[in-house]
């Protein structure tokens, strides 16, 4: 299973033990993962990132992170960076 811990989810037909088992934590560390609240910056973060990789990929790999900031700037009118 080649899935980082975001990806996974717990369905009907898989338990949360097998899964737990399988990435070698226990059940109430688990479910606290679960459960967690993520902050504002993380979900900024999630929000942003795809977009920052697009110019990233769009520029064949080649710009930086001054780059893709000046790059979201122009596209979005936000700052990917606060400073």
């Amino acid at each position: 299973m080649f899935a980082t811990n975001d990806q996974l989810f717990i369905t009907e037909s898989v338990a949360a033990a097998r899964v737990c088992d399988l990435l070698h934590v226990s059940r109430s560390e688990f479910y606290s993962w679960t459960n967690e609240q993520r902050t504002d910056r993380e979900n900024k973060d999630r929000e942003l990132l795809p977009l920052a990789q697009d110019i990233f990929w769009d520029q064949k790999r080649r710009y930086s992170a001054r780059r893709i900031q000046r790059q979201f700037a122009v596209q979005s009118s936000r700052p990917l960076f606060s400073q």
